[in-house]
């Protein structure tokens, strides 16, 4: 027997039960509409570490003086706070208001409010193959 072959089969037979790292851990692509997608996003924290694009771009606005400033980070998964966006049950008991702004093919922002105050988060998701959190934009003082 050639030795060669024994080695592409041990090859093949070793590699044929891989995944991809696009597949391994990747989200869910089964929710293709962005309103599907949010809803899920928004409820489930587990859906949300796998739907998060590392490093996660993070602004916030600092107190500087003379006049606050956006200070941008990126962050990696092991940075990155769980949940970044609250569920229903939290964002009632916290009167904040959920709202999507734009949604195009492949970019969509999400606003998180709470209205009369200056409480401001945007959400920016990207599609690829599948809808992901790339940045978020915390505009509050």
């Amino acid at each position: 027997m050639n030795i060669p072959k024994i080695s592409s089969l041990v090859l093949l037979l070793l590699f044929a039960g891989c995944t991809s790292p696009a597949k391994r851990g990747a989200p869910d692509c089964s929710r293709q509409s962005f309103p599907e997608f949010l809803s899920h996003f928004s409820t489930d924290v587990s859906f949300q570490r796998q739907a998060v694009v590392y490093p996660l771009v993070k602004m916030q606005v600092i107190d500087a003086e003379p006049e606050p400033r956006p200070h941008t980070t990126r962050q990696s998964q092991e940075e990155v706070v769980f949940p970044v966006m609250p569920d229903k049950k939290k964002r009632d008991a916290d009167g904040l208001m959920l709202e999507t702004e734009s949604v195009q093919a492949t970019d969509a922002k999400v606003l998180l409010y709470k209205p009369d105050t200056d409480y401001q988060v945007i959400y920016i998701f990207e599609r690829t193959a599948c809808w992901q959190l790339t940045e978020i934009q915390d505009w509050s003082l």
